[in-house]
């Protein structure tokens, strides 16, 4: 009996104690509990601002910054939660719960303040009442007092946030002198304030369904206005003709394009695509770099859009017509103009989302305006929905082709735009002996294509354009970036007194259709460029494709093997112990002695693969060897 009562005690004991660790347990638990909305917020604010600094079009350190802060706090939130046990006694004090608030408000404000700089739409703004230095250095004090208060242990370097608002300064400061398209002063020091009001009244009609009588109605011009050219001056391509075209306010007649609008009773898809392009082109007085729009005429065979007249046609009429015209300095030029163009887009919050040769028209002088806005939408709008043809696909980023349904970005309209570089550079569409639209979207999708280029290209050139149609879109280079880069270039090169000048010709080899590119034989030097060109950087990643696609395209039958080794080999330069096994174990191939080598690196580093190839060629592996 007396034993049974010492089992008894024991058991209670024991019981006991549990109850109390249960009850130690469900106490934190209460403890945590308040905080968990505000760690979650902390979750999604970071997440927030990674989209942004991938978004990024300017201050991009300062952003980086932003985050590497934001990330530290996130991580310290989370070991608050994770370690709720070790801040019972904090988490039970209103105060420290106080402090803690105020510390998600302020990683709130850091977010607020990415949004409003990392975009040229949210950074005019921004500029016209704040400074952001000022604001960078005021949101880093209040971050730093409140960790201090609330003891987090977190290291932030201070001196490469000094170097990085300088240097995103500078950056800013050249490009703000230099765009010019409208979006700028006079003086270049300043964002043109009417840019606001612009941004305001298009996102408002873009985003609301109008009745396109009304909206019309405000855009229509009587038709005795409008005058056909004389018999011989009479020029029609496609569904555009030349007219003339006389303005009340300047009684003075005017060459136009009239473009047939065709659209048939209950057509509204072919409405809601007027109806964007009237918007859009009611807002873009501004800039010399968007086709003038006059208005709509109802002739006798239909609805007609009336524009501006480009006397070259569209860039692939114009070199096509006259190759030989399109100089360096021309093709830099054209470059820089629809860079201005898409700049003054994107500073009002607007994607183009059709940027190809045929939506480029070229003026007698050679300036590249842009036009039809069918595809047009602000950035926070829905994703326009665009016929699938085979000259959308040659310009059309990889990641929309392998997902229709993925929401167009800037990353996809600077990869359209990188399509058009190398079309400027080589008067050639993009996979142009390709008819099969099949075919080139398979190419496009599979990151297949060769993107090689002629003798003649300036080294920026055909680094930018690999960047900017690199497959990964994380790795393509900031619409500010290219502007800068070509608008060096134009420092650099020689100006001619004209693009006729050059008497050049230029003879062409046959190519593969997969390749976007056909070498041009006969050298068109540039004295101030040095023809030597090296892959370096952003430029040489932006080339090679991922370890994944690498392995499939070495797998499937009619697979680009060759590709496919030089990707290996690059990213086994890079440390990556599969591409090392792939470079070692794959027969005459690369460098036998670095092959082994690389093998047992692999084998040493767990690589299974690597591990079992050398036991079956009995490869002796060393400590040495890694």
């Amino acid at each position: 009996m007396e034993g049974t009562a010492k089992i008894i005690d024991t058991s209670f004991t024991i019981l006991s104690a549990a109850g109390s660790v249960s009850r130690g347990a469900a106490n934190v638990v209460e403890c945590i509990a308040p905080f968990v909305p505000l760690i979650n917020t902390v979750t999604g604010v970071v997440q927030d601002i990674i989209s942004m600094y991938q978004e990024a079009e300017h201050n991009k350190r300062i952003c980086s910054a932003l985050f590497d802060r934001a990330a530290l706090a996130e991580a310290a939130v989370r070991s608050l939660q994770l370690k709720a046990r070790d801040y019972e006694t904090e988490l039970q004090s209103p105060e420290f719960y106080q402090n803690f608030k105020k510390f998600v408000e302020t990683i709130k404000k850091i977010r607020d303040f990415v949004k409003d700089i990392y975009q040229l739409s949210g950074l005019k703004k921004f500029l016209m009442s704040h400074d952001i230095a000022g604001r960078f250095n005021e949101l880093s004090q209040e971050f730093d007092g409140q960790i201090r208060v609330l003891n987090f242990a977190l290291a932030v370097q201070t001196q490469k946030e000094t170097e990085a608002i300088a240097a995103d300064m500078k950056e800013l400061k050249v490009f703000m002198e230099n765009i010019h398209a409208g979006i700028t002063t006079q003086a270049g020091n300043k964002f043109n304030p009417d840019l606001e009001t612009i941004e305001d009244m298009s996102k408002a009609h873009l985003s609301s369904h109008y009745n396109s009588d009304e909206l019309f109605g405000t855009v229509m011009i009587p038709p005795s206005l409008i005058k056909e050219p004389d018999e011989g001056d009479r020029v029609q391509i496609d569904k555009v003709q030349k007219a003339y075209y006389t303005p009340p306010e300047t009684g003075i007649p005017v060459e136009v394009a009239l473009k047939s609008q065709a659209i048939g009773t209950g057509d509204e898809t072919r409405s809601k695509e007027l109806i964007s392009q009237v918007i859009i082109y009611k807002r873009f007085k501004l800039n010399e770099n968007i086709i003038k729009f006059y208005g709509l005429v109802s002739l006798d065979n239909g609805l007609h859009l009336v524009t501006e007249w480009a006397d070259l046609g569209t860039l692939k009429e114009a070199y096509t017509a006259d190759p030989d015209a399109f100089t360096w300095n021309i093709k830099t030029s054209i470059a820089i103009d629809v860079l201005r163009a898409l700049t003054f887009l994107h500073s009002i919050s607007i994607y183009h989302h059709d940027i190809r040769s045929a939506n480029v028209l070229i003026t007698d002088r050679y300036a590249a305006k842009i036009q039809n806005f069918s595809y047009g939408r602000t950035f926070y709008g829905p994703t326009s929905s665009m016929e699938n043809t085979l000259e959308k696909a040659r310009y059309m980023a990889p990641e929309k082709i392998n997902n229709p349904r993925l929401s167009y970005n800037m990353k996809c309209e600077i990869y359209s735009f990188g399509m058009l570089l190398w079309e400027i550079a080589q008067l050639k569409e993009p996979y142009h002996e390709i008819t099969d639209f099949l075919q080139v979207s398979e190419i496009v999708a599979n990151n297949t294509g060769k993107v090689v280029f002629g003798e003649t290209v300036p080294p920026e050139w055909k680094k930018a354009t690999l960047a900017a149609t690199s497959f990964s879109p994380g790795m393509r280079p900031r619409l500010s970036e290219l502007f800068t880069t070509f608008f060096n270039l134009a420092k650099k090169l020689k100006p001619t007194a004209s693009p006729r000048l050059s008497s050049q010709s230029s003879h062409r080899n046959s190519s593969t259709g997969s390749e976007l590119f056909v070498t041009n034989t006969i050298a068109d030097p540039i004295a101030c460029i040095d023809d030597d060109f090296e892959l370096d950087g952003l430029a040489k990643i932006a080339q090679v494709m991922s370890i994944e696609d690498a392995i499939k395209q070495h797998k499937i039958t009619g697979g680009d093997r060759a590709k496919a080794f030089e990707a290996f080999k690059v990213h086994a330069e890079w440390e990556d112990m599969t591409a090392k096994y792939y470079y070692g174990s794959l027969p005459g191939r690369g460098d036998k002695a670095k092959g082994e080598q690389y093998l047992k690196s692999a084998a040493l580093n767990g690589h299974d693969k690597a591990k079992d190839f050398c036991a079956k060629n009995n490869i002796l592996i060393t400590f040495a060897d890694n």
